[in-house]
Order: C-alpha cells, then sequence, then structure tokens
C-alpha cells in the first residue's frame, strides 16, 4: 500500500467545496446573537470563560482567538467562526471522497469521480444538521472537522499499517476532538478496529498500551472527585492494566512495541491539554464561570457533566465498574423516582426508523440507496479497503444509533432539535459511505450502459433539492430574533435592574446582551445607543446549584475577588460588573433557606412529592428579592414558575417586574400590556422569517405563557385566556400554551375547540406521545362531559338517585374536577346520610384533599351508621392523628382493635403514625383487650 497524497484533482474539487461552503455559511451566516445557547457561548469566547458543563474548551480558545481578526459584531462574527470550520469540515470530506473513489474504483473517469465527489459535498453542505450548526455560535462545526482530522488519521493508516505514527495521532485527534465534545467517546472502538484487522501482530500491545492511557485517565478523574466507589474503581483497573503489562513483556519480550507505549499516553494527554485552560480561565472570574472550575470540585463537576443524567462517573461505574466489580450491577444507573424505561428494544426501533426519515428529508431518499449500496461495494475488495468501509459502517452505527439510545433520545419534535445538532459528524460519515456506495453503482451502471456516462453531470442538480428543503429550518440570514429577544427586553429597565433568566434564551441572551453587545463601539450595533452593563443578570434555574452560587457571588457581592496581575486587569474584570453590590446569601444561608422553604411547601402539599430543584431556585430567588428589592427592582424571565411572586408580578413588556409589595393590577396596567404584546406580536409575524425559526416561536410564546399564568393565578381567568391565545399566535403547536387554555375552556363547559387544538398539533409532531395522550384525554373529557349532564339531569329530576350520584362521583374523579366533587360531596352528605357506601366514598375524598375536620365529620357519621365496623373507628383515629387529637385517636384505636381483632391491632402496629403514642398508657391499655382473631381490615 501507498501513503495518501491528494493530487491536484482532489485539491480541486476540495477548495471548490469549500469556496461554496463558505460562501452560503457567510450569506445565511446569523446576524447577531441567536436564541438557546448562542449568547452564552459568544461571551465565553469574547471574555476568556467557560460555557456549560463540560467547557468545551477547544471550542472556547478557538473562537476565541478568532475574535481578534476584526470583523465586525461580535454575535455575527462567531456565527462566521462555525462557518469555517464548517467549511474546512468540508474540505477535509471532499480531499478524502476524492482519494477515495480513486482508490477504491480505479475504473471511474477523472470527471465521473469529481462530479460524484462535488454532488455528496454539496449535499453535505447543505444537510441540516451541518448547515444549521454553521451558522449560528456552537460547538458541533468544529467538532465535525475535529472527527473529520480523527477518520483522516484512521485512514491513512489503512494505507500504511506499517507506520506506528498513523496511530498515534489518531489517539492525538480523539482526544482532541473529546476537548472539544463529549460525543467523542462513541467512537473509542475506532481507534482498535484497523489495526484487528491489519495489524494483528501489535492488536494486544496496542489494546494493553490503550487501557493504560485510559488508566491513567481514568485515575486523574477519579482523584478529582470525592467519590470513593469511584477511586477504587480507578484502582483496581490500574493494577490490571499494570498486570497486563507484566504479562506481555514476559509473554513477547523483546518484541513490545515501545514506542506505542511511549507515545499513545503522550499523544492522548497532548490531545486533552486543552481543559488545562478551564481551571486558569475561571480563575480570572470571567463573565461566564458555568463550573466554577477554579475549583478541583468545580472542575469535576464540569467535566463529569454532573448537572446533567447521565454523567461520565456513571457512565464508568455502570462499564468499568461491574468489570471490577466495585458496583452492584442492580443499583447503577436507577432511578427509582422515575418509571420503568421503554425497552432497548423499542426504543431502538423507534429511533433507527426516524432517523433513517430525517436522513432521507436532509439528504434526499438517493442518498440513503446509495448508503446501502457501499454494503455491496466490499464485494471481491481486498482486506485494506474493505477495512476502509467497515469502518465507516462502523462510525455511522455508533453515531447514529449508540450514541442517542444511550442518552435516551426521543423521536419528538424537541428531542429532534436537541439531538440534530449532535450529527454534523454523523452527516459528514453518513455522505463519505453514499460516496462509496454511489460510486459503486455508476460503476456497475456503466459497465453495462457504457453510453451514459455524460448523463452524471444532472446529479449536480440533486444538492439544489436538498438547498430547497434545508433552507427554512438552517439559514439564520436576516433572522434577528435573539437581538429582539434580548434588546427589547432589557433597554427599558430601569438602572441597576435584577434579571432573574429561566429558560436558556432567558438566560443566555441577556447575558450576551449585557457582557457582549453593550461593550461594543456603535458602529458594530445595531442600536448604537444600547449599553445595558448596569445590570444585573441570575439564572433563576441554577440558584440551586451551589458551584454557579459562587460565580454568581464572585460577580455582584462585595466580597468579589479583585484582578490579581496584569492580565485579569487587561481582560477588564475590574469594571465589568456594577459596582453597587448586591446582597447574596452565603451557602450555609441557601442550604437552609431551601430547607426550610421545602418543609413549607410539603405542609401546603403533603401528597405531592416536591420537586426539590425548582424549590431551591424559587426559595433563593425569594431571599434575595427580600433582601434586595429596597435598592434595586427585579424583572423575572421565568422557566420553573415563581408562584411566590405572583402576587408581586406586574407586567413589564416581554418580562414581568417583582412589585416590592403585592399589588393589584389595574385596568390600565392590564391593557397597556395587551396593546403591547398585540403590537410586538404583529412585529414579529409580519417577519416573513418568524414562523420559519423553531426556536423563535418557543421563545416568544413562552414570554406571553408566563404572563397568562400569573392573571391564571390571581383568578383573573378572561385575561388568562386572552394571554394563551396570544401565546398560541407565536406558537400554534405549543403543547404547553393548549393544555393551559383547554382547562379554562373545560371550565366554561366548551369541549370541542381542545379536540381542534390538539389535533393540529399532533398533526405537526406526530410522533409525540404525550400530545397524543392529551389528544385523547380531551376526547375523553368530551364523552365524560355527556354523561355528566345526563346524570346530573337525572340526580336534578331526584336528588336521591344513587346510580347517578355514583356516575357523577366515578366521572368526576377521572376528570380531577375537584371544585366539582367538593360541591357534588356538600350535597350527598344530607341526601345519602344513611348510606354507607357513599358516605365512605366522601371520607375517603376528603381525607385525601386534606380537608380533616370534614373528613372526621363523615367518618363520625360512619361509626353512628356501622358501630361495629372497624374500618371506620381506624379512619377516626387516623384522622384525629392528623388534627393532634390523641383524646379522640386512642378511644378510636381501642374500638377498632376491639371490633377487628388481630388484623387490626397488626395493622395498627405497623402504621408510622401512631408511632407517638407508644409510650402513652391508653394506647398500650387498648392492645391487652381481649380480641376475637376472626376479622381481617377490609
Amino acid at each position: 500500500m501507498k501513503k495518501v497524497r491528494f493530487n491536484k484533482i482532489d485539491w480541486t474539487c476540495a477548495i471548490i467545496a469549500t469556496l461554496i461552503a463558505l460562501s452560503i455559511y457567510v450569506w445565511t451566516a446569523a446576524p447577531n446573537v441567536t436564541l438557546q445557547d448562542s449568547g452564552e457561548f459568544t461571551v465565553a469566547a469574547k471574555h476568556f470563560g467557560n460555557p456549560h458543563p463540560t467547557g468545551y474548551p477547544l471550542w472556547t480558545i478557538l473562537s476565541g482567538l478568532f475574535l481578534h481578526i476584526p470583523l465586525g459584531n461580535t454575535g455575527w462574527q462567531i456565527g462566521i467562526f462555525s462557518g469555517v470550520c464548517a467549511s474546512l469540515a468540508v474540505l477535509l470530506f471532499t480531499l478524502i471522497a476524492s482519494h477515495m473513489l480513486r482508490w477504491l474504483l480505479p475504473t471511474l473517469k477523472v470527471f465521473e469521480r469529481s462530479v460524484i465527489v462535488l454532488t455528496f459535498s454539496l449535499l453535505l453542505i447543505f444537510s441540516e444538521s451541518m448547515w444549521s450548526q454553521a451558522t449560528i455560535a456552537e460547538v458541533y462545526a468544529l467538532h465535525s472537522l475535529v472527527i473529520g482530522l480523527f477518520i483522516l488519521s484512521l485512514y491513512r493508516f489503512i494505507h500504511d499499517p506499517q507506520s506506528d505514527w498513523h496511530i498515534i495521532f489518531s489517539f492525538f485527534f480523539f482526544g482532541l476532538a473529546f476537548s472539544n465534545h463529549h460525543l467523542t467517546l462513541a467512537l473509542a472502538p475506532l481507534l482498535l478496529f484497523p489495526t484487528l484487522l491489519l495489524r494483528r501482530d501489535i492488536l494486544w500491545d496496542l489494546i494493553l498500551f490503550s487501557l493504560i492511557a485510559a488508566s491513567l485517565l481514568f485515575m486523574a478523574f477519579a482523584s478529582l472527585s470525592a467519590d470513593l466507589p469511584l477511586m477504587k474503581t480507578a484502582l483496581r483497573f490500574n493494577w490490571c492494566c499494570l498486570a497486563g503489562l507484566g504479562v506481555l513483556l514476559w509473554y513477547k519480550r523483546s518484541r513490545v512495541e515501545w514506542k506505542l507505549l511511549a507515545f499513545i499516553p503522550i499523544a492522548l494527554m497532548l490531545g486533552l491539554l486543552p481543559y488545562a485552560y478551564m481551571p486558569f480561565a475561571s480563575s480570572t472570574n470571567p463573565p461566564m464561570n458555568w463550573g466554577y472550575d477554579r475549583e478541583m470540585d468545580g472542575f469535576y463537576y464540569t467535566l463529569n457533566r454532573s448537572q446533567y443524567n447521565g454523567t461520565l462517573s456513571s457512565l464508568l461505574q455502570s462499564t468499568i465498574g461491574r468489570a471490577m466489580g466495585t458496583v452492584d450491577p442492580q443499583k447503577v444507573g436507577a432511578r427509582p423516582s422515575e418509571p420503568p424505561a421503554v425497552p432497548l428494544r423499542i426504543r431502538a426501533e423507534q429511533w433507527i426508523g426516524f432517523f433513517w426519515l430525517q436522513l432521507s428529508h436532509s439528504f434526499t431518499p438517493l442518498c440513503v440507496l446509495a448508503f446501502f449500496a457501499a454494503f455491496f461495494s466490499i464485494l471481491r475488495l481486498d482486506l485494506y479497503r474493505r477495512c476502509w468501509i467497515y469502518l465507516l459502517n462502523i462510525a455511522f452505527v455508533l453515531a447514529a444509533f449508540f450514541q442517542p439510545l444511550m442518552e435516551d433520545a426521543d423521536i419528538t419534535n424537541d428531542g429532534w432539535w436537541l439531538q440534530m445538532p449532535y450529527h454534523t459528524y454523523t452527516n459528514w460519515i453518513f455522505a463519505m459511505l453514499c460516496v462509496c456506495g454511489f460510486g459503486f453503482l455508476w460503476v456497475k451502471l456503466t459497465e453495462r450502459y457504457s453510453k451514459i456516462s455524460p448523463v452524471i453531470w444532472v446529479f449536480l442538480l440533486l444538492p439544489l433539492g436538498t438547498f430547497n428543503a434545508n433552507y427554512d429550518s438552517s439559514s439564520q440570514r436576516n433572522r434577528w430574533f435573539g437581538w429582539y429577544f434580548g434588546h427589547d427586553m432589557l433597554k427599558d429597565l430601569p438602572r441597576g435592574s435584577v434579571v432573574f433568566g429561566g429558560t436558556d434564551p432567558g438566560r443566555f441572551v441577556p447575558t450576551y446582551m449585557i457582557f457582549g453587545e453593550s461593550e461594543q463601539d456603535a458602529s458594530k450595533k445595531r442600536d448604537p445607543y444600547f449599553d445595558r452593563r448596569d445590570l444585573y443578570i441570575i439564572t433563576q434555574n441554577a440558584l440551586g446549584d451551589s458551584f454557579y452560587e459562587k460565580y454568581i457571588r464572585d460577580h455582584y457581592t462585595k466580597y468579589r475577588p479583585l484582578p490579581k496581575n496584569s492580565f485579569e486587569k487587561w481582560l477588564g474584570r475590574e469594571t465589568q460588573y456594577p459596582a453597587q453590590p448586591l446582597i447574596l446569601p452565603s451557602p450555609e444561608d441557601a442550604e437552609s433557606i431551601t430547607r426550610a422553604f421545602l418543609e413549607e411547601e410539603i405542609h401546603k402539599n403533603p401528597d405531592t412529592p416536591p420537586d426539590y430543584g425548582a424549590l431551591a431556585h424559587s426559595a433563593i430567588a425569594k431571599w434575595i428579592f427580600e433582601h434586595n428589592k429596597k435598592d434595586h427592582e427585579f424583572f423575572v424571565e421565568e422557566s420553573f414558575p415563581m408562584e411566590w411572586s405572583y402576587p408581586y408580578a406586574v407586567p413589564a413588556g416581554l418580562v414581568y417586574r417583582i412589585n416590592p409589595e403585592p399589588i393589584a393590577l389595574s385596568k390600565e396596567v392590564v391593557e397597556q400590556d395587551f396593546a403591547f404584546w398585540n403590537n410586538y406580536i404583529h412585529m414579529l409575524t409580519s417577519d416573513k422569517e418568524y414562523y420559519k425559526d423553531y426556536d423563535a416561536e418557543r421563545s416568544f410564546s413562552k414570554l406571553r405563557v408566563t404572563m397568562g399564568r400569573i392573571y391564571s393565578y390571581r383568578k383573573m381567568n378572561k385575561e388568562a385566556e386572552r394571554a394563551y391565545r396570544q401565546a398560541l399566535i407565536l406558537w400554534p403547536e405549543s403543547p404547553e400554551t393548549i393544555s393551559l387554555l383547554s382547562r379554562l375552556l373545560w371550565d366554561r363547559g366548551e369541549y370541542d375547540e381542545p379536540i381542534d387544538l390538539f389535533t393540529k398539533a399532533l398533526a405537526y409532531d406526530f410522533n409525540n406521545f404525550g400530545i397524543l395522550q392529551m389528544t385523547a384525554s380531551a376526547i375523553r373529557r368530551k364523552k365524560l362531559y355527556g354523561e355528566i349532564e345526563v346524570s346530573e339531569a337525572a340526580l336534578k329530576q331526584n336528588p336521591k338517585n344513587k346510580k347517578a350520584f355514583t356516575n357523577l362521583i366515578d366521572n368526576y374523579t377521572e376528570l380531577n374536577d375537584t371544585k366539582h366533587l367538593t360541591a357534588l360531596f356538600q350535597q350527598g352528605k344530607s341526601n345519602f346520610s344513611g348510606d354507607n357506601e357513599i358516605l365512605q366514598r366522601i371520607a375517603e375524598y376528603y381525607f385525601q384533599e386534606t380537608n380533616y375536620p370534614s373528613a372526621r365529620q363523615t367518618v363520625e357519621q360512619l361509626t353512628r351508621l356501622e358501630p361495629k365496623n372497624p374500618r371506620h373507628w381506624f379512619q377516626l383515629a387516623c384522622i384525629a392523628m392528623q388534627n393532634g387529637e390523641t383524646n379522640i385517636a386512642i378511644p378510636a384505636l381501642q374500638k377498632a382493635v376491639a371490633e377487628g381483632g388481630l388484623g387490626y391491632r397488626e395493622l395498627i402496629q405497623s402504621q408510622p403514625i401512631f408511632n407517638g403514642l407508644r409510650t402513652n398508657p391508653a394506647y398500650q391499655k387498648a392492645f391487652s383487650l381481649p380480641v376475637t382473631p376472626i376479622q381481617q381490615p377490609r
């Protein structure tokens, strides 16, 4: 085999494709900040900071360097950086694809090869994942470039398997890709696969040396944590690797590949070196300092992805930990609070079918056919060529199916919007296999019909269809919605205001507008007078995170660290934050605040499991407001509902203001709110790009839903309905808005409109099982209310119609309609005062609703009707204990034991609610009574 050398044709095709890619990506780049994570990444790049876990240090370093080229507005320039990365990924793709066709199919004519390569290069350029990520501030375009370099090193190794340097470089690029995104981990098997087929003499050396490099990294990772089981796993793994090295040295003696042993760990470490940037950058107190990596625990928190499901440590424990015997296989990855997951087989079937549909849409169905044709191209090829095609297929399966299934990806619109950016490198691999398969098909076709060769030029038209199909979802040209979101939210706020940002755009776009847009030259701004560096931005749904709390304290309290050296002064750390400090809770305060708030919520809703995270965020936000409201005004862009703030809430444009004291909303304030939103909705929807931008629809609709919730909380149902209908104009398929509006319509006795709304939403997102359930529920609700009308008419005619009454109980219970149930039971207590069955259901309902006085009254009525029934006495005792009435509980327990026998004695002794009575003499006497052991609790 010869070394890989790209010729003039390869470079010509690559340069043409790259120039087209760069032109398209620059032309369709976002003009400024976009919604979701763009603002966060831009601030991190501009201010030598750290974005959210896993920190993405390679992207942050390179994009920060790119910003030193004076091109214009920072938000736009970072989008251009993504376009440059994506164009270089296309350059790599075209070079390899052109060389590959020369190597695999030497009978292809030069012009045929060039047309095939350019066609699929253009298809890759216009594919949804690649194009959409090449126009915004995101990490995935760079990731496709680094993965391309990794695959290029493997391609060179297949051509020259006797050179160890290609193996070493593959480890370096693997580490480099990992320092950009942890998605890289899914491709780890590719490091060993070519050696398995082409260099079996060094296979065991490579496996062992790879494990040794991994064990060193694992030990370093475990040492950062305070997790003893993880450290135990790392130590055992190290000892196993050392034992394996000893066996290898004894077995191979002088034939050990010492160069690999020496250079593989070094290459991997060099690839991971960008992670050293994170603690250094964090120590300078940057505006974006997510994981607080200046501390060892914060650095581990970031690397481990501790704020998300599927942490790196849990992955290591569920794989290596099991193998080392340091964890219980039954407990790893268990989530006892969640329902059982959908079986893997079913999830795999759903995702695979869904993903092929997405690829078919993004690349055209012909590309899917070309992909599968690549399988047949391996026939009659030698081992080296087969190895390359095998490697691409394995890479595709790992990226397209294995990784999403491990993350439990769903197939809804939101699920795809989350997963779609990950697949820039998947598209790269897919397109490479398509080149191979299409070239194979074309060779077979021209062997039979030699005169059709010139027809191949027609295939250059194929990318036009892809361009048209993906333009709306990928282009950001003239889309200023992120800028509108931040600018219009902040521009009129009083000086020194505190903004609680909740959703991703609600926290990251204002962060960019304060720390990015504000400090630029007026000539680079759309609004030359916009400068809101006086504002405080706090992420509402991170306040329960101790590392985030430290990062915010470093920004806004009087204890903020001062610049330590000239570098930090050059970065501007002295003047980046408002001069007047905020009062923020200490770590100890935050813990006690959260505990007290949690206890209060549990007392209010004892039957509802609390969302600890949401309560923590809300509790600390309330504390910050109460301690700073005299000196600062507060505004909220909400994620988790902060209901404590609703009595104080006043509409303020895109957000709401928290008034220092509870306040009623005047008619004038409400009408101003609706007038503002009518004008704003008209402005947005008049823009022909608005309904093409999924993020814009979701983000602006969410802003209006928040105020609708506040109106609903204040029992202003007409205003709430108006707000929800405005939100539906902004996003007609919003499941949240439709659900909230439907509740108001159902309360009014309207059932057809909710069905229509849910049906339209389901047509838009037909894989969304949640919307399907809501649609079925709306249809069922209409049917139930039809039955309710019949039963109510029968009950009105005869108030003691037991069948109609029980039907109403069943219907209202299924609907969870507590309002009508309460009224029905009030009526039933008098109309069915002698019916034990009805009274028992009434008592159970009151008990579940924690209406203990009414429950006690009903149970006492039952004890008079059936004094020999132990169940009633037991229930009376339980209710009395809830009210702290031991003088009633103990006699009731005595009656329950006397009438119920041993079964009730055992039942009472097993109930924690009676623990406080164990030492009470009267209680003890209850269990010394003679009993008849024949009854069991009913």
